[in-house]
């Protein structure tokens, strides 16, 4: 069984090393896109949390705004009071952001692996600037349709977050002690440049395989074989890797089955999201199925709250369709910019390691 798998995995990479060769052009739009994505989605939304976060795990700042979250941190999410934060910040700074804390509670020994495992399944999420302003305001061009959104992602967050957590005891967990704040922000650049330049660099990986599968035909070809909408196929396929352009092409579905299936395609994110989750843990490793399984399970459940909240809400608002799905617009200045701040994070990172030998 094992050889068997080796086999496979062998033919997939040859078939994908044909197919780098051969549609290169095919490639490099992907990639063009996928730095598109960096510079105007990834590294403005994401890179400011990622330090924050980063400074108040080092710090443990996070305490004193974990006080007033102590009753749903405790009794909902079981988990000890001074973690509140690390929830709250997973829900406001987006996918990878809550992970990255996580990780970093993890190396400090201040959780253990089970512990860590168990809040992956509700600290990965969206940020409401992604789902407000990048889909709702946009894509949709509805900024209500954005907040019916948010208001899914987070009712189906707090009930993933119960479930996984019902009945479990809430850990005795170690607190480390209070950390000097000018010490603990030169770290957070580091750690949080680390991360961004993984993020982006999976995130331009995916958009390069994605662009090229799809322009070989491959979810028209699964539409006419399962006799499916090839919109709808596209949908999932896009968003089975990248949760950006599934976005985009499920925005264009219109009306309350774009709102589905953008709400599934953001609690899922994509397997760029998964991988990027994965690579916040260097050192030590929780198993990540569960993780990968809840992302599912968020999906249907966001699903189901958001359609009902949807017709609730936007009833009001007509059906709009589009026949094509809008379009994150090359911008030169910005894919420049983007490798220039990647770059520079890549100097401090690697200036860091040396300093550290």
């Amino acid at each position: 069984m094992k050889k068997t798998g080796v086999l496979l995995l062998s033919v997939l990479m040859v078939l994908l090393g044909m197919g780098l060769l051969v549609d290169a052009s095919l490639v490099a739009d992907g990639v063009r896109r996928g730095l598109e994505v960096c510079g105007s989605v990834l590294i403005p939304a994401l890179f400011p949390f990622m330090v924050l976060s980063c400074f108040l795990v080092g710090t443990d700042m996070a305490r004193l705004l974990s006080i007033p979250l102590t009753p749903v941190t405790t009794r909902v999410f079981r988990l000890p009071a001074h973690l509140g934060a690390t929830v709250l910040l997973s829900l406001i700074g987006g996918y990878p952001v809550g992970a990255k804390m996580v990780a970093n509670l993890l190396d400090r020994g201040e959780i253990d692996e089970a512990t860590a495992r168990r809040m992956l399944c509700f600290c990965v999420n969206p940020s409401p600037s992604f789902l407000i302003s990048a889909v709702g305001i946009g894509m949709l061009m509805v900024r209500r349709a954005g907040v019916v959104l948010l208001a899914g992602q987070i009712l189906a967050t707090l009930i993933i977050g119960a479930v996984v957590s019902w009945g479990q005891p809430v850990p005795k967990l170690k607190k480390g002690g209070w950390t000097g704040h000018v010490g603990a922000f030169v770290p957070a650049v580091v750690d949080a440049s680390s991360a961004m330049i993984t993020m982006c660099a999976f995130a331009v990986l995916f958009s390069g395989l994605l662009s090229l599968l799809r322009g070989r035909g491959l979810s028209d070809g699964f539409a006419y074989l399962l006799h499916l909408d090839p919109a709808l196929v596209n949908v999932f396929f896009t968003g089975l890797f990248e949760v950006t352009g599934g976005s985009l092409v499920a925005a264009a579905l219109g009306g309350e089955t774009a709102i589905i299936a953008l709400s599934f395609c953001c609690s899922w994110g994509g397997l760029s999201v998964i991988f990027q989750v994965i690579s916040c843990f260097q050192n030590k490793k929780p198993q990540f199925w569960p993780f990968v399984f809840s992302r599912i399970a968020h999906g249907f459940l966001s699903a189901g709250i958001t359609r009902m909240l949807y017709r609730k809400f936007c009833a009001d608002l007509p059906v709009w369709t589009a026949a094509a799905p809008p379009v994150l617009e090359l911008d030169p200045p910005k894919a420049a910019a983007a490798l220039c701040l990647l770059a520079m994070c890549s100097m401090l990172v690697l200036g860091a390691g040396k300093s550290n030998h």
